[in-house]
């Protein structure tokens, strides 16, 4: 009883934590509007104010107020209107998040001790490492889980996906599994309805391990894996309009030497952003990983090799579909943040959970999208809090998941699979232009 109610605790205070970052790590934000945020709050704070939940009920009426007083202040009449304003309920939504930590944690924690994730409460004795194993996945998918809830409540709000959320995650997942290699996600083994065996996931799941990802050609491509991740996060210009030379030249130089803060003032100086040093510094701790995992061998290369592959190819694969989609749509079809997002997704559950995640995304948000088209005529949403969704309940169901998916799915086999991947990401290009094509024809265009 005492480790539940240890647990309500700490997921009240990662709720309160998560009303602040929400505001903190948002793009436009000015104001936080938790009590306990670093910025002034748009209403004065009292000691009421900041008694997590019940604090809420003291907030008092914010209709009218503005998280961006400065553009409201800078707005011309027939601007004003555009200044997102607070009503009267704006309390409400930080509440229940504070509210769904609270319950949240405990009832993930309850779950995974009575066998949720591997399907029956007997076949935690088969969980390699035992409680260890155990109390490591709860720790680590409950912190992950808590980063796509920030997310997924930026994404609502402005469409960006901050890397403050999926970087951390990204490094605390390959980190963790790197040291507890039987944390990764249970492969379990079923005779009828008895569970048998239960093994990690590795990156040719449900196929065997196979020996030729210990050959050192597999170190170089783990270490071309970072790169390529480096590569994409890093702050940088891409402008293709004068053909691939000169963007790509632009490109690095835009990483190499950032745009001076005024350019008006020729002797101002250019300052690197701090995301460039973090990812950097990221890059190289994750190099850092590999080279240790590949000297250490055994079951902590297949665990590090695997976790890193799979965020390679969640991330590949959700980058070739915005590449493809923004060309064809002539538009940022997906943002970015929802490419580092599965790249997170990848590296800490694995790139199967990660493909089904991005599957099932889609299928979640098409009641919402037709009913917002219909009602408001907006055409455009917020992809993060879909794919976060859809993570978190191929998690939770991860036993039932991944034994009807490993016999059909994923039981072709991995280079088939692939194969069947590569034939759909080259007919969305022309799918996606008939779609166009039929929507200018029903004058939806």
């Amino acid at each position: 009883m005492m480790m539940y109610l240890l647990a309500v605790l700490i997921g009240l205070l990662l709720g309160v934590l998560a009303n602040r970052f929400i505001y903190d790590w948002a793009w436009f934000a000015e104001f936080s509007l938790s009590p306990w945020g670093r910025r002034p709050a748009i209403y004065s704070v009292s000691t009421s104010n900041r008694i997590p939940l019940v604090g809420w009920f003291a907030v008092g009426n914010l209709s009218g107020k503005t998280l961006y007083p400065k553009e409201l202040e800078l707005a011309s009449e027939e601007e004003k209107h555009l200044i997102p304003k607070l009503h009267s309920f704006s309390w409400l939504r930080p509440f229940c998040v504070e509210l769904f930590c609270a319950a949240g944690l405990p009832a993930l924690l309850w779950w995974y001790l009575s066998g949720g994730l591997v399907g029956s409460q007997q076949a935690l004795e088969l969980i390699p490492g035992g409680s260890t194993t155990l109390w490591v996945q709860v720790a680590l998918h409950a912190a992950i889980l808590w980063l796509m809830l920030i997310a997924a409540l930026i994404d609502w709000d402005e469409r960006t996906i901050p890397d403050q959320t999926t970087v951390p995650g990204l490094l605390l997942g390959i980190v963790t599994l790197t040291i507890f290699p039987a944390a990764r996600l249970p492969e379990v083994s079923f005779e009828g309805l008895k569970t048998v065996a239960i093994t990690p996931l590795h990156v040719l799941s449900p196929d065997p391990f196979p020996q030729w990802l210990m050959a050192p050609a597999t170190l170089g491509a783990v270490v071309g894996c970072w790169l390529f991740w480096g590569c994409l996060v890093v702050p940088k210009t891409v402008d293709w309009r004068y053909g691939p030379t000169k963007a790509l030249r632009y490109m690095f130089a835009s990483v190499i030497r950032p745009a001076r803060k005024n350019a008006t003032i020729g002797s101002s100086k250019r300052s690197k952003p701090i995301t460039t040093w973090i990812t950097l510094l990221v890059a190289v701790v994750g190099i850092g990983c590999s080279l240790a995992a590949w000297y250490a061998g055994g079951t902590y290369w297949e665990s590090h090799s695997t976790m890193v592959l799979s965020m390679a190819l969640a991330g590949l694969g959700t980058w070739l579909v915005r590449l493809l989609a923004s060309m064809t749509v002539g538009d940022e079809a997906l943002g970015f943040g929802d490419v580092t997002l599965m790249f997170m997704i990848g590296a800490v559950f694995g790139w199967q959970l990660a493909l089904l995640t991005f599957v099932l995304g889609p299928i979640l948000s098409l009641g919402f999208a037709v009913g917002n088209l219909l009602l408001t005529g907006e055409q455009k949403l917020a992809f993060g809090p879909w794919l976060c969704l859809g993570a978190t309940l191929c998690l939770i169901y991860w036993s039932t998941v991944w034994s009807q998916s490993a016999s059909g799915f994923f039981g072709i086999g991995v280079v088939t699979l692939l194969a069947i991947i590569a034939v759909c990401l080259a007919m969305l290009p022309p799918l996606l232009w008939l779609l166009i094509k039929l929507k200018e024809m029903a004058g939806l265009a």
